[in-house]
């Protein structure tokens, strides 16, 4: 499994700059995150988490959606280390240690669907162009994943005894707590 996570769009690039994460990045099974002891503090955002359901190679825009099934929707935290992130963009190195550690991802374990809402649905068509976009450069397998930052939520600093949840329609989709 490989992880893309997408960034804004920003002077250097058009579109989206893709960032691809190990299989280690992803924390499995409500458990908790820890902070890692290189990182000073670290920065979440929330993601909405789509997940590949077939194998497919430069895939047209108009048949993306058959590579992923909307009942698979969740939603992700995505953690960085702040600090070690500014110093890599200002030495204009890689920014993997920052944003691609161990256990930098954790993903929510009930599906969007059945509360979908106009966000995740605006957010279609711009799965379909991210699907063809990375297609053109990678394989996507199935069981990849694809976290996209959610429109409407900033990045915030997280502490040690911090818990952070995600809820929408009184559902929890997401909890755990910071270590």
């Amino acid at each position: 499994m490989t992880i893309y996570l997408f960034h804004p769009a920003t002077e250097a690039t058009e579109g989206y700059a893709v960032s691809t994460l190990p299989d280690t990045a992803l924390l499995v099974g409500n458990k908790p995150f820890f902070i890692p002891d290189f990182a000073e503090h670290c920065m979440a955002r929330l993601c909405v988490a789509l997940k590949i359901t077939r194998l497919g190679k430069s895939i047209d825009r108009r048949f993306a959606h058959r590579y992923y099934n909307q009942s698979e929707f969740t939603v992700a935290y995505h953690f960085t280390a702040q600090p070690l992130l500014d110093n890599l963009k200002a030495e204009s190195a890689p920014w993997d240690l920052a944003i691609g550690f161990d256990s930098a991802v954790v993903l929510g374990t009930q599906p969007l669907t059945p509360l979908m809402t106009g966000t995740l649905e605006s957010l279609l068509p711009t799965c379909d162009t991210l699907i063809e976009h990375i297609s053109s450069h990678f394989q996507l397998r199935q069981g990849d994943l694809l976290l996209i930052p959610h429109p409407e939520e900033v990045p915030s600093e997280v502490h040690i005894g911090d818990h952070l949840f995600y809820t929408h329609q009184g559902e929890t989709l997401l909890s755990f707590n910071i270590k």
